[in-house]
């Protein structure tokens, strides 16, 4: 049956009169109200659409555990927390790293910190490691969550430069210093005793011998520093001292002076064996062999003896 064009009009008429009624009503805006309250009643279940990263996440290394410690999120429904993190070996860089699950057991959502112990030791020693602390979720929505990614950090006890700085008195002197800093405060040397040998051209610190200097082969604690030019004479500097922080400062005690040859080029070689330690006796680290690409500091001489 075909209807005309009268009765479409007065069906139409009838659609939007039905439609102003409802929106008048109060009906259809109800209806939305309840909706926007379900979006922002921070009472709902799902008001927060999000989980919020730990806060000011950090990490540090002592002995040869990494100390992680955040904020834990005030955002969303936190449930808990996770660390993940990778050994990077010789990058330092934390881009594209695969993580991978290292602890979620008793991280609560009050959780703060975790320490990762001995993660450092063996051949982890000196190599770069990349954490992410996680923020998880909640009973209702426990596949979320939100990570905060830390800087690298290198494992164990590293010594990043070694520094010569002479006196201005020509040759090796009472007064001169060489300093070593590290990734972490290292222990108090026992032996900070420095002794020059003509030949071959060294200056021991911290020389082992019983009885004093002897030769330039005599074992040493902390490191030998070797000249292409002469050392013109075997000294021995007697109340050599040292002070300790993340540097460690040697300060070439009294002696006779020790000429060097004009234009003189240094390397440097430290001790493994006897090894400096890192003052955390706690899981204590060991210095990482200086072989290795991770485990060489950078030499340089500010002021030549």
């Amino acid at each position: 049956m075909r209807h005309s064009p009268l009765r479409r009009a007065v069906g139409a008429w009838a659609v939007i009169s039905a439609a102003a009624l409802l929106f008048g009503s109060g009906v259809v805006g109800n209806t939305l109200a309840s909706f926007s309250a379900e979006t922002t009643n921070k009472a709902s279940a799902f008001a927060d659409g999000w989980l919020g990263a730990p806060g000011s996440p950090s990490v540090s290394v002592s002995g040869y555990d990494a100390r992680l410690t955040w904020t834990p999120t005030a955002t969303g429904p936190l449930g808990g927390h996770k660390i993940y993190g990778v050994d990077n070996g010789t990058s330092s860089s934390c881009t594209g790293a695969a993580y991978a699950d290292l602890a979620a057991a008793g991280l609560t959502a009050a959780s703060a910190a975790y320490t990762d112990a001995n993660r450092g030791s063996g051949s982890a020693n000196g190599d770069w490691y990349c954490y992410e602390v996680l923020s998880t979720g909640g009973a209702a929505v426990p596949n979320w969550s939100t990570p905060a990614t830390l800087p690298a950090i290198q494992l164990g006890l590293v010594a990043k430069t070694v520094t010569v700085t002479g006196n201005n008195s020509g040759g090796i002197n009472s007064g001169d210093k060489i300093a070593f800093t590290f990734n972490q405060p290292p222990a108090s040397p026992g032996n900070v005793t420095v002794c020059a040998f003509k030949s071959p051209s060294v200056l021991l610190i911290g020389d082992t011998h019983a009885g004093g200097c002897n030769t330039a082969s005599d074992t040493y604690s902390i490191a030998k520093l070797s000249t292409t030019a002469s050392i013109g004479q075997s000294r021995s500097f007697t109340g050599s001292s040292a002070v300790v922080g993340s540097t460690l400062t040697i300060t070439i005690g009294t002696g006779s002076a020790a000429s060097v040859g004009t234009s003189a080029s240094w390397s440097f070689a430290l001790s493994t064996s006897p090894s400096v330690k890192s003052a955390a006796t706690t899981d204590q680290a060991t210095l990482c062999g200086t072989t290795a690409a991770t485990c060489t500091p950078t030499f340089s001489v500010a002021t030549a003896f």
